[in-house]
């Protein structure tokens, strides 16, 4: 026989994965965009809401993770001068209240690279600075973007460079 408390648990833990399951969700996706220098650069972007974060955005109807990392890229940023960084795709989720309902997300990172330095920003951004990893990691202001950034770098401090400049060695 299950003991009483152990019922108890489990009609609670049923009950929240159901709650989960009934709950609204949406999925965006986003980049880590660097530039090659001395040391890389990454692209920060300050939003209106006062917050540095990556370029992200809504997957619309129809579009792959690709091409919604590609098309928030390029309004966001004017950036079109873009290169995938194959073998990296990391996803976050986390949850958030819209019109009283609590919601999940979940964003899709891709990480690209691009030799352009000028920005040519939306309106939803009131600032842009491209930064060292060190810079990067002080400026962004939540912990799963720092996490992103992170993983990114170490995917690239990892990965050798005919690789990643598109020159696979036979």
């Amino acid at each position: 026989m299950i003991a009483t408390s152990t019922c108890k648990r489990l009609i609670t833990i049923v009950s929240q994965v159901r709650q989960v399951k009934a709950m609204p969700s949406e999925k965006s996706c986003g980049a880590v965009i660097f530039r090659r220098n001395s040391a890389n650069k990454y692209l920060l972007l300050h939003y209106e809401g006062g917050h540095w974060d990556f370029v992200k955005g809504h997957v619309e109807k129809g579009e792959n993770e690709r091409q919604t990392a590609l098309r928030e890229t390029e309004e966001e940023t004017g950036l079109t001068d873009l290169k995938f960084i194959e073998g990296y795709r990391e996803s976050i989720s986390y949850f958030y209240r819209r019109a009283g309902r609590t919601v999940r997300k979940e964003v899709v990172f891709y990480l690209l690279e691009t030799t352009i330095e000028h920005v040519r920003l939306s309106r939803e951004h009131v600032g842009f600075d491209w930064l060292t990893y060190e810079r990067a990691m002080e400026r962004l202001t939540y912990k799963n973007a720092k996490d992103t950034l992170q993983k990114a770098h170490d995917f690239l401090g990892k990965k050798p460079t005919q690789e990643v400049l598109g020159e696979k060695s036979s």
